[in-house]
C-alpha cells in the first residue's frame, strides 16, 4: 500500500504544483486525513484481554523493553545492519530534490516522477519477493538490497540526464523493499509476543535517526565538496558498511522459541507483597552431580540472556566453596508485580535449558526457590518460597 501510493501520487503531486501552485497539494493531502479521522472513529477494536497482573506503568514498560532490547542478540545484530543501510542510504533521500533541480535540470513534475520511480520499482520487486526470498533467502536477499542501492545511489551521482536519474530511482525503489523486508522480518523473529511492540519501536527510533543523522552528515559532505561526491561517498561507504556488517547474520531469532511454556507455578506465599515492593532477589539453589559441574555451569550460563531479557539484572551464578556442586543462580526484578509477569513471559525456550539443567542435578538434595525482598517495617520480615518445581 505504502510504495503503491508512492509509485501514484508523487506525479500526481508534481503535476498539481505545476499547473496549481505548491499549496494546492498540501491542502488536499489535508483534506484526505478526514477519511483517516472517520475511520478511527468508525473503527471498533477487540477489548483488550485483561488478567489478574496489574498493568505496567509506562516508565518501566519503556524501561524494560530498551532493557531486553539491549540484551537480545539477534535483535541488536539487526539493529546494527539497519544502521549500516539507513545511514548511507539516506543519501538519496535528502539530495533528490538537489538531483533533479542541479544535476538533471528540472522542476517539480520530474521531481514527481522521480519520487514515483521508486514507488514502481518497489511495487515491481514487492510482486517477486516471495521467489526471491525462496530462492536466496532474507541474508542475501538483504546483501544484493544494499548492493543495488549503491548502484543506485553511484547512479544519482552521475545522472544528468532524466533517463539516468528514472534508473538509478527504479533500483533505488526496488532495494529499499528488498532491504526493508529482510529487516522487517528479522526484527519480528528476534522479539518474543509480550516485548515485540517496544522492539519493534526500538527498530523504527534506529530507522529515523539513521535517515535524519545520515541526511544531516551527507549534507555537510555536500557543502563542503559538492553534491556528485557526496552521493558517490555514500555509493562507496555502503559497500564497505555492508562488508563490514556481514558477519552480524539477520534471523538469528527465528530458531529461538519464544512461545510462553507456562512451566512456572504461581508463588505459594504465606502473605501477598504489595505489587510495587521492590526489588525482588530470586534465588535458585541447585545441587549438582560431580561429573556434571562443568556442563552444568556452561549450561546454566545459557540462562543469563533470558533472564535479562525477561527483565532482570544483577545475573550471578555462584558455587558454595565449602560444598562444591551447591550452586546459587541469583538475580534481580524491579518489583514483585514485574517478576509475577515474568512468571507469564517465560518461554520454551527456557524451559528447555531448565530440562538440560535438570539431568544434571543430584536428586537427593531438594533444588529451592526462594525470593527476597526489603523488609517491611511494619510487618514481620517475610521470606518467600516455592515448592522445587517452581523453575
Amino acid at each position: 500500500g505504502i510504495n503503491i501510493s508512492r509509485a501514484v501520487v508523487p506525479a500526481l503531486g508534481g503535476a498539481i504544483i505545476a499547473s496549481l501552485g505548491l499549496a494546492w497539494p498540501f491542502l488536499l493531502n489535508a483534506v484526505t486525513f478526514l477519511a483517516v479521522i472517520g475511520a478511527l472513529i468508525w473503527w471498533k477494536p477487540a477489548a483488550p484481554v485483561t488478567g489478574t497482573r496489574s498493568r505496567e506503568r509506562i516508565g518501566g514498560a519503556m524501561k524494560l523493553g530498551l532493557r531486553h532490547a539491549a540484551r537480545n542478540p539477534a535483535l541488536k545484530a539487526t539493529l546494527l545492519r539497519a544502521f549500516a543501510f539507513f545511514v548511507f542510504a539516506s543519501a538519496y533521500w535528502a539530495f533528490l530534490p538537489l538531483i533533479v533541480r542541479e544535476e538533471i535540470a528540472a522542476g517539480p513534475t520530474f521531481y514527481g516522477i522521480m519520487l514515483g520511480s521508486i514507488g514502481v520499482g518497489a511495487v515491481a520487486t514487492a510482486a517477486v519477493l516471495p521467489k526471491l526470498r525462496a530462492a536466496i533467502g532474507d541474508e542475501w536477499l538483504s546483501r544484493v538490497g544494499c548492493g543495488v542501492t549503491a548502484v543506485g545511489l553511484g547512479l544519482f551521482g552521475l545522472a544528468t540526464t532524466p533517463m539516468v536519474g528514472i534508473a538509478a530511482a527504479l533500483l533505488c525503489g526496488s532495494s529499499w523493499i528488498m532491504v526493508m523486508t529482510a529487516l522487517n522480518v528479522s526484527t519480528q523473529t528476534a522479539l518474543p509476543d509480550w516485548v515485540r511492540a517496544r522492539g519493534i519501536a526500538v527498530f523504527q527510533m534506529v530507522f529515523a535517526g539513521s535517515m535524519a543523522g545520515g541526511a544531516f552528515f551527507w549534507g555537510a559532505i555536500a557543502d563542503a565538496t559538492d553534491l556528485r561526491t557526496a552521493l558517490l561517498g555514500a555509493a562507496a561507504g555502503l559497500v564497505v558498511a555492508t562488508l563490514l556488517v556481514a558477519r552480524f547474520k539477520l534471523q538469528q531469532g527465528a530458531d529461538i522459541n519464544y512461545t510462553p511454556a507456562g512451566h512456572w507455578a504461581e508463588p505459594q506465599l504465606v502473605d501477598e507483597p504489595d505489587d510495587d515492593i521492590g526489588p525482588v532477589l530470586i534465588s535458585v539453589e541447585y545441587h549438582v552431580k560431580a561429573s556434571h559441574r562443568a556442563p552444568f555451569i556452561k549450561t546454566a550460563a545459557k540462562l543469563e540472556a533470558f533472564r535479562r531479557q525477561d527483565g532482570g539484572y544483577d545475573w550471578v551464578l555462584l558455587e558454595d566453596i565449602a560444598e562444591p556442586g551447591r550452586m546459587v543462580e541469583n538475580w534481580r526484578e524491579d518489583s514483585w508485580a514485574a517478576h509475577l509477569r515474568t512468571h507469564d513471559r517465560v518461554s520454551e525456550a527456557v524451559k528447555s535449558i531448565q530440562l538440560e539443567l535438570e539431568e544434571m542435578l543430584d536428586h537427593r538434595s531438594e533444588r529451592r526457590v526462594t525470593h527476597y525482598l526489603p523488609p517491611d517495617p511494619n510487618r514481620p520480615a517475610r521470606e518467600l518460597e516455592e515448592d522445587a518445581d517452581f523453575v
